[in-house]
């Protein structure tokens, strides 16, 4: 329903004022109001407060100078450049790719350019069905006007497509949004530097192999041309992620969303203080509001982006990847690898470590599982002693396999623009091609090859890569590779979803599941990349403390991809990418394994290069390597490891339910921003802590050699520390602690520090363990899913029958060196400090200027010890 709304002075005798105002239901409690003129949007929810509005009319300069994007975005004119309610950019907008390994696909360098035309007064205005119809007059009255139209969304909030006057072909299209100084701003995907993005630019662009090495944190975190930061990675800098959405999402309770998957460039209160600016390559722009409530806003999203469905209840047991390393292109239509008399020795240890050792692993992961000697008997046989199994597949085919040829054959790789097979250089150095999933013969080739799998038993697999379209290639639709590199992975991923369900329907008993490191939102509304992708993980993390890729990378890129809806979050124990960066070393494994205990799923998979490290690495004297076992730490990883997975298992009730609720309901999953509960500008920005559930608070060390951090207790409740026994259960230490304040924790090497939710502030009793909230902060829905207070449920399926060793407990740690971790930015540095303090990370409203320069680094082995690759001076 909508009305017009009429204010302001009564019309003279016979005339009729048109309405200043027009308003449509919103859903969620919210009015989409519509102002005239100066032009302007806001949602507006039943107390009259606005949620989330859209500047006046044109504000700024009329001209878009040229913003740049590419490993760091710049803003050359900051807050004086154009800033449009809604607009377009009439000009250029160009931008070139890598076009070669390892980086193919990513961001090169881009700008945009030119007059900007705003949408500055209503002067039609229609009903329509769903909605409104309006005409709105720009600044350039000579072109005409531009076309919106309104409608309004089943799961809440309003779509907005904008189209330009007649005969105007735009570079591209702008909104900007009004952001009051302090309110957080999330999402973009499972960007690693930092859950509240305020105050940076960022590129919403797939890309791939971005790393550090925390050997070069001193030199990048002292950059004084402020290029690089602490948290920088080779070589698109902190902003890239290979998993991206077009969503942001405002700690007021809003939600903004676009539909298009051409770049998208975004201005988060960086050049003004008070306002995000984004623009949209292309000449239409489709954009999604809703508010809400942070946790309602999020719902409106998923309901009209997708959502993901609920994993299987096995795949929150603890599992061992046996993974690549070093030997070729491991997935089954590769070449060159030659691992598979290795991999089946690593298979078959784990599952004897499982019953000697007492670890309740649920899940193997093989890489290379296609190569093994004797599979056809293996693999089945582990099935049958309880495992499940989890293979692994990428889009590369080599010359010299059957699926190479028969894809040939059915002529489904990516084209040259003349016609011939698009070669690839993989990361692992091999000359490959690329299925193009936009054929219509690509789909069903693919569940031919996915049924390769399941016919081994196979009920799992991680679905790799889907970052590398580049310029030069070309597409059975027709589309561009501008338009299709982000679109990519949405194609390829729903390709593997329908191949699993062939093989479920086949397969009585079978309950699959894949997971992704590529991945985009927002094409193809209802089918995005979140709805058809039941996991995700951040991409290659280095095996290192380093603050850009390593383990501290983890829990931002966690909590952005919780409030996108990528609830099932797994990430690599240990760490991947050893090209620079050392062997996973005994002591992050142990940090790892004990963050990922906490998490959706807890998955080893480690060293690509330099060996794979287990819990049992140096517990096994004929495979001990004296130099490494020699390394503190080494011995408590199998007794770590072993307590910390017998915890997630008996965390599997509450995280599956958790889980469950996300996948029907659209509420955020069991790993929860601490914002969710605690508004406040204290727990607005912390990105290093989480609740898992709604009682359990979780704060994983992640600086190398630390013994105790800071933890911000969330308010509103009493808070006690809790450490995981020998059988995994959560046993008290302490006296409760009221929420509010920043502690210091002990974190010895034996545990992390861990919370639960005793009471209500006031004394009100324990914690009901309630379901999700909707960021208001305290309460608890009726249900009761979300309770931590009984540490979960023991899963039935996991190995916990299985024969073996005694547990052993091994929290003493004599090494009590006070190491201090990073907390989120906004936590008070005092234990009893102020919470209200918050540092202040937005643009200062000067106007800069900027140069700078890209060295493109040939070798990869030079690029992160380089530390900056991209030199900008500014000076105010």
């Amino acid at each position: 329903m909508f009305a017009l709304a009429a204010t302001g002075a009564p019309p003279p005798a016979g005339a009729q004022a048109a309405p200043k105002t027009i308003e449509l239901d919103a859903g969620n409690g919210e009015t989409l109001r519509v102002e005239r003129g100066p032009f302007r949007l806001a949602l507006v929810d039943r107390s009259g407060r606005e949620t989330v509005a859209t500047v006046s009319g044109r504000e700024g300069a009329p001209v878009r100078v040229p913003g740049v994007d590419g490993p760091q975005p710049i803003e050359p004119l900051g807050p004086a450049g154009g800033y449009p309610a809604l607009g377009f950019v009439v000009g250029a907008n160009p931008g070139v790719t890598f076009p070669v390994s390892f980086f193919t696909g990513n961001r090169l360098f881009g700008a945009e350019a030119g007059a900007l035309v705003s949408l500055v007064e209503v002067e039609r205005v229609e009903r329509t069905p769903r909605g409104l119809r309006l005409r709105v007059r720009t600044d350039a009255p000579a072109l005409g006007p531009a076309t919106l139209e309104v409608v309004r969304l089943s799961g809440g909030g309003v779509r907005l497509d904008l189209r330009p006057p007649a005969g105007l072909r735009p570079a591209a299209t702008l909104f900007t949004l009004r952001s009051p100084k302090g309110e957080g701003l999330y999402g973009l995907g499972a960007r690693k530097d930092r859950f509240d993005q305020r105050g940076l630019l960022r590129n919403v662009w797939v890309e791939q192999q971005n790393a550090s090495d925390d050997r070069a944190d001193d030199l990048v975190c002292g950059d004084p041309t402020t290029t690089t930061g602490c948290d920088y990675t080779f070589p698109n800098g902190a902003q890239a992620a290979y998993f991206v959405q077009a969503a942001l999402h405002g700690s007021r309770g809003w939600a903004a969303w676009v539909g298009q998957s051409t770049l998208s460039r975004l201005d988060l209160a960086n050049s003004r203080s008070d306002a995000l600016r984004w623009g949209v390559k292309g000449p239409r722009l489709t954009l999604s509001l809703a508010g809400g409530g942070l946790e309602g806003s999020s719902r409106s999203y998923t309901a009209d982006a997708g959502r993901a469905p609920a994993p299987p209840r096995y795949t929150y047991e603890p599992w061992i990847d046996v993974i690549n390393e070093g030997e070729g292109e491991a997935a089954p239509n590769g070449a060159g690898f030659t691992g598979g008399e290795r991999v089946r020795e690593d298979v078959e240890e784990i599952a004897r470590r499982a019953r000697t050792d007492d670890l309740p692993i649920g899940t193997i992961g093989v890489e290379g599982w296609h190569a093994v000697p004797g599979r056809e008997e293996l693999f089945p046989g582990l099935r049958r002693r309880g495992f499940h199994l989890s293979a692994y597949w990428n889009p590369f085919h080599s010359p010299g396999n059957a699926a190479y040829e028969e894809a040939k054959r059915r002529d489904i790789f990516i084209k040259t623009p003349t016609g011939e097979d698009y070669p690839i250089l993989t990361n692992r150095g091999g000359r490959s091609f690329v299925i193009d999933y936009s054929h219509p013969r690509a789909r069903q080739f693919w569940h031919e090859q996915i049924a390769r799998s399941c016919e081994l038993g196979f009920e799992s697999f991680m679905h790799d890569f889907g970052e590398l379209v580049t310029e030069g290639m070309t597409f059975h639709n027709g589309n561009p590779p501008e338009v299709e590199h982000n679109a990519y992975p949405v194609r390829y991923h729903r390709a593997a979803r329908s191949a699993l369900e062939r093989c479920a329907d086949r397969k009585p008993g079978f309950d699959p599941f894949f997971y992704v490191r590529a991945g985009y939102s927002g094409i193809e509304r209802d089918e995005g990349v979140v709805g058809s992708t039941p996991g995700v993980f951040p991409g290659d993390e280095t095996t290192d403390f380093a603050r850009g890729s390593g383990i501290p990378s983890v829990p931002p890129a966690m909590l952005n991809m919780a409030m996108g809806g990528g609830f099932s979050f797994t990430t690599d124990v240990g760490g991947y990418l050893d090209l620079t960066a050392p062997r996973t070393s005994p002591e992050l494994f142990v940090r790892w394994s004990q963050l990922a205990a906490f998490t959706a799923i807890s998955r080893i998979h480690n060293s690509t290069f330099n060996g794979e490290v287990y819990p049992y690495t140096c517990d096994d004297p004929a495979r001990e390597d004296a130099d490494y076992c020699e390394q503190e730490g080494a011995k408590r990883m199998l007794p770590v490891y072993r307590r910390y997975a017998k915890a997630k298992v008996r965390l599997i009730g509450l995280v599956d339910r958790w889980s469950k609720r996300a996948a029907r309901d659209g509420t955020i999953g069991p790993v929860r921003p601490l914002v969710l509960d605690d508004p406040s500008p204290a727990a607005r920005s912390v990105d290093d802590e989480w609740l898992l559930g709604r009682d359990l608070l979780v704060a994983p060390v992640l600086r190398d050699g630390a013994r105790e951090r800071r933890v911000y207790l969330p308010a509103g409740s009493r808070w006690q520390r809790v450490v995981v026994g020998g059988e995994g259960r959560l046993e008290a230490r302490g006296e409760a602690r009221r929420g509010g304040q920043t502690v210091t924790a002990p974190a010895p090497l034996a545990d992390i520090p861990v919370f639960r939710r005793v009471e209500a502030a006031g004394g009100g009793g324990p914690a009901d363990g309630g379901g999700p909230q909707d960021g208001s902060g305290g309460g608890s829905s009726s249900d009761g899913g979300g309770s931590a207070t009984d540490d979960g449920e023991a899963s039935e399926s996991a190995s916990a029958n299985r024969e073996g060793a005694a547990t052993t407990s091994d929290r003493a740690d004599d090494d009590r060196s006070s190491n201090g971790d990073r907390t989120g930015g906004a936590t008070p540095t005092a234990t009893d400090g102020d919470p209200s303090a918050t540092p202040d990370t937005e643009g200062d409203g000067s106007l800069p200027f900027t140069g700078f320069s890209l060295a493109v680094v040939a070798a990869a082995g030079l690029v992160l010890a380089a530390g900056g690759a991209l030199l900008r001076r500014r000076a105010r």
